[in-house]
């Protein structure tokens, strides 16, 4: 019995990197589809002013899409060898979180999906975090969220503060996850989609980059879902004695821009 469990572990194991070799090779494929696709026309034709500017922004986004697949892959890599760390420095949550919520706003209009920033808590610390991973956290959460919504649907993030803690919320009012696959959703290569269809691409590793990356802050991250209602990922970060008052925030160094785009996945 123990050696047919481990076999079928290892079959299983097989199939999943083969199907995220296969997502690998249609995500790549389909922003360099789009970029190629754009050049050719800058190339051949004169193109009116407005045209060129829409065709610039989605060579752009695909670039930049490029450069986050290129990015999860690689940390995907770190992951693997234990050298995943954090540059640790006072960051302004709030700041992060808008800057997140920049990085994936033409996503968001692309399927006229609104996103809204609940009211923060009052008074809120710095905290001691990697500005550039967190924003690779939330901007993971984000672009879940979006790919999974309906049209005109809308995305919430929200805040809380506990004693020793902040809550961060990342909520839609999507698809939702079948109850049998939240356990599964930060799990490497595993795609969840609650369609019938089945119509959402990725490569499946997104969220579990983004558990590995609240860990190392020192937080834990889980989901909420109701089919036909929607999903919430929730993470947490600590506060530690260390953490300053918000009068101090404009001294925090903001994080630098990260590249915006979505695997898809990153809803897992």
């Amino acid at each position: 019995m123990l050696l047919t469990g481990t076999v079928e572990e290892l079959r299983r194991a097989s199939r999943l990197k083969d199907h995220f070799l296969q997502n690998v090779n249609h995500e790549l494929r389909t922003p360099l589809t789009a970029i190629v696709g754009w050049t050719d026309l800058f190339m051949e034709e004169h193109l009116e002013e407005k045209t060129l500017k829409r065709g610039l922004s989605q060579v752009r986004q695909s670039a930049r899409v490029l450069l986050a697949l290129i990015d999860d892959l690689l940390d995907l890599a770190r992951m693997d060898r234990g050298s995943l760390a954090l540059d640790r420095k006072p960051v302004s949550l709030p700041d992060v979180i808008q800057r997140s919520i920049d990085t994936v706003r033409m996503m968001a209009d692309g399927r006229s999906v609104s996103i809204i920033l609940a009211p923060l808590p009052p008074a809120m610390s710095l905290i001691r975090a990697d500005p550039l991973r967190l924003q690779q956290v939330l901007w993971n959460l984000l672009a879940n969220a979006i790919k999974f919504s309906r049209r005109h649907g809308r995305v919430v993030v929200r805040v809380e503060r506990e004693p020793e803690r902040y809550l961060v919320s990342v909520e839609d009012d999507g698809i939702g996850i079948p109850a049998g696959e939240l356990s599964h959703v930060f799990e490497r290569f595993r795609q969840v989609d609650g369609s019938p269809t089945r119509q959402h691409a990725g490569m499946g590793i997104g969220l579990a980059l983004a558990r590995s990356l609240v860990e190392l802050h020192g937080g834990t991250i889980w989901a909420d879902s109701v089919i036909g209602k929607g999903s919430r990922f929730t993470f947490t970060l600590p506060i530690r004695p260390g953490d300053r008052r918000a009068g101090e925030i404009e001294a925090a160094a903001p994080p630098e821009p990260a590249a915006a785009a979505a695997d898809g996945s990153r809803a897992g």
